[in-house]
């Protein structure tokens, strides 16, 4: 039998998983003096936040990827401020 000499090499495959996180936020405006009031309906906003992370597929380590940054919507309380006014001039009449 012949000695044979194999060469070969290992690439580190790695293999790209994208991850989501879904982030809530509620905005309550409430009386000052009873907070199970509210004055106004809530605000509830979303935001989704991804990171990209490469998984070896000879190891199978995990590399984790930065989040991607949200940001948030203005949250428009109008309504809010006028009601809120209201309730001020009435209980300082």
């Amino acid at each position: 039998m012949e000695n044979t000499e194999v060469v070969g090499s290992i690439h580190k495959q790695k293999e790209d998983e994208v991850e989501t996180k879904v982030i809530t936020r509620t905005i309550k405006v409430c009386r000052c003096n009873d907070e199970t009031k509210e004055v106004s309906p809530k605000v509830v906003q979303t935001v989704t936040l991804t990171r990209t992370n490469k998984r070896n597929k000879v190891t199978n380590a995990l590399e984790e990827g930065t989040w991607t940054q949200g940001s948030w919507e203005k949250a428009s309380l109008t309504n809010s401020r006028k009601t809120m006014e209201h309730q001020i001039k009435k209980v300082y009449r």
